[in-house]
């Protein structure tokens, strides 16, 4: 998303016209929202679950630079939040104000909440860029399939390190996927897991997806390093993670591949062709098939049941948004009523 796109968005947003949302398996955090109050509901704890919250926190861009108030309300806690921008972000012609702020200190920690409901009343229009929630979740069943941990996002200053922790005995084959966004580029990441380097990545574009997987980890520590350069001592730039999202295959996991393929280009937008099967001995129960570009929702469809062995094909004609270089297809479905996915990305080349 360049400088330009950026802009119209926010310019959109600020309007007060409706925009389409990011959606992450079913959960409303981050994506772009309505101005002056917005409620985002936190996923589901099971019964035989213990979860601690250990982080909540919330970050926005708005179009003032001086502060802002904002009313805010986690499971029935309210809060009031006076607060000056962290970050001047200059985007385009205009100037905006960017924050994050922790409230963890001012919630309830120990909760047996199925449901967490955060609403925020705002002072003035914001882009939310990510309403962050991490628990610790203790979970003896045997049919869990997944553990999730949604961390939304975090900015990170010149320099500066992020680090995110989880804990769990049920971690197995782990994945992390985020987007991003540079405040300048060409700028460089250097992500870490329980220290050990991973990878430093170029950030060539902004809003590109990525995911990073890594082997079973029991207690997990992420950690984040904008190698931007300092002048005088002042930070030049910043880097904006959104969508993070720590996933955790546990002991059982369905058997599901999702193929796609760019076929071509057509006056209503790119044609992609897209294989989904099950290779599971039990059927897929109403998957659905979501497509985003540059960060943004782009196409949202719903499957009929997948039998076991079985394939389903889709053509799918996706508008993107203006200079998107890929797409990411995400498959949605549930297991004893718990969300689960997998992803694929498909690169945008010049020739189509």
């Amino acid at each position: 998303m360049d400088d330009s796109t950026l802009t119209a968005l926010l310019e959109k947003k600020f309007s007060g016209e409706a925009l389409s949302e990011s959606i992450v398996i079913g959960e409303s955090i981050g994506g772009l929202y309505r101005p002056s109050k917005q409620s985002v509901y936190f996923h589901k704890v099971k019964n035989n679950s213990k979860a601690t919250l250990s982080l909540l926190e919330i970050g926005a861009i708005f179009d003032k630079q001086e502060s802002v108030k904002w009313r805010i309300w986690f499971d029935g806690i309210s809060v009031s939040k006076q607060f000056k921008p962290n970050f001047i972000l200059p985007i385009g012609e205009n100037t905006y104000g960017a924050t994050v702020i922790d409230i963890t200190p001012l919630v309830n920690r120990e909760t047996k909440r199925r449901f967490h409901k955060l609403t925020v009343i705002s002072s003035t229009p914001v882009f939310l860029t990510h309403a962050t929630i991490i628990k610790l979740i203790e979970d003896n069943s045997d049919t869990t399939n997944w553990i999730k941990y949604y961390t939304g996002g975090a900015i990170i200053k010149s320099q500066e390190i992020k680090k995110i922790s989880v804990k769990s005995n049920e971690l197995r084959q782990n994945n992390i996927h985020f987007n991003i966004f540079a405040q300048k580029v060409p700028q460089y990441l250097e992500i870490r897991v329980n220290e050990r380097y991973v990878k430093r990545l170029e950030i060539s574009k902004n809003c590109d997806d990525y995911q990073i997987p890594f082997d079973k980890e029991p207690i997990l520590t992420l950690s984040f390093k904008n190698d931007g350069i300092d002048v005088g001592g002042k930070s030049k730039s910043f880097i904006l993670i959104t969508n993070l999202i720590v996933n955790s295959a546990s002991k059982k996991q369905r058997s599901i591949d999702l193929e796609a393929e760019i076929r071509g280009r057509n006056e209503s937008g790119v044609i992609v062709n897209v294989d989904v099967f099950n290779n599971s001995e039990s059927p897929l129960e109403a998957p659905m098939l979501v497509a985003f570009s540059s960060g943004i929702l782009v196409s949202k469809i719903d499957l009929e049941s997948i039998q076991p062995k079985s394939s389903a094909k889709r053509e799918l004609v996706l508008k993107l948004p203006p200079n998107s270089s890929s797409i990411t297809l995400r498959l949605i479905w549930k297991e004893n009523s718990e969300p689960q996915y997998i992803e694929k990305k498909i690169k945008i080349t010049n020739q189509i």
